[in-house]
């Protein structure tokens, strides 16, 4: 669901500040600082802070990634550049590069438009998070639906193939029209690192239950942060 700023506004009160780039917590004075679109800076007290900076799409550093027609889908904005490649070209194949929660998504959203999908992982099991009968009733889906799985298999690059493009796999080589990346998020958190606050395992923004971090009037939610107590002195958290 999209909401319009002036909801957050005007029906719940909220001082919303859109296209205000955050640069910088300062933790000793208790301001966020940043700039806006014309260039000018603003600063921004607080007495408690929720950083919920999100994730950004993991884009493998492999030849080819950066090919037009090569897709991440994390945003809006993803999804409207995914929508207008496929009304401006001709895509009959789409191979999906990762199985997780995206990646099925759209493996069946592109099933609905009427074009041939295919899906590839490296590593062999297909869903390793979900219990085996459970993850082997969902690749009998897949599968009935028409979806090509390919586990096992891993991108080392992806080429152009006249003009098309070629996903190279260990093991396997496929053409197609588009090529969307799934292959997990990285977490934003190098604001809350140049702050100086911890951070827990793949980087995220280290909290305990409470979403504490390790500043106790900073808290953090969402693909930012990851619940992890660290023991320091005499303080866990």
């Amino acid at each position: 669901m999209v909401r319009r700023a002036e909801v957050f506004r005007e029906k719940q009160g909220i001082d919303l500040r859109t296209a205000h780039l955050v640069t910088r917590i300062d933790r000793s004075n208790k301001t966020v600082s940043g700039k806006t679109p014309d260039g000018s800076g603003f600063e921004t007290p607080f007495d408690k802070l929720l950083i919920a900076t999100g994730a950004a799409p993991i884009k493998p550093e492999l030849p080819g990634v950066d090919l037009p027609g090569v897709m991440v889908l994390k945003t809006l904005e993803d999804g409207r550049r995914i929508k207008q490649f496929l009304a401006e070209n001709t895509v009959r194949h789409v191979i999906i590069v990762g199985m997780g929660y995206v990646a099925l998504e759209m493996a069946e959203s592109l099933r609905e438009l009427g074009l041939g999908v295919s899906m590839v992982k490296p590593k062999p099991r297909f869903l390793p998070w979900l219990e085996e009968t459970l993850a082997d009733v969902v690749y009998r889906e897949l599968e009935e639906k028409g979806v090509q799985l390919h586990t096992g298999c891993a991108l080392e690059r992806i080429e152009t193939s006249g003009n098309r493009l070629k996903v190279v796999c260990t093991g396997l080589e496929s053409d197609c029209d588009m090529v969307l990346v799934a292959v997990g998020v990285m977490p934003c958190s190098q604001l809350a690192a140049n702050a100086g606050l911890e951070l827990g395992p793949a980087e995220a923004v280290a909290v305990d239950r409470q979403t504490q971090t390790s500043d106790a009037d900073i808290y953090a939610a969402g693909d930012c942060a990851d619940a992890y107590h660290v023991v320091t002195g005499d303080k866990t958290w």
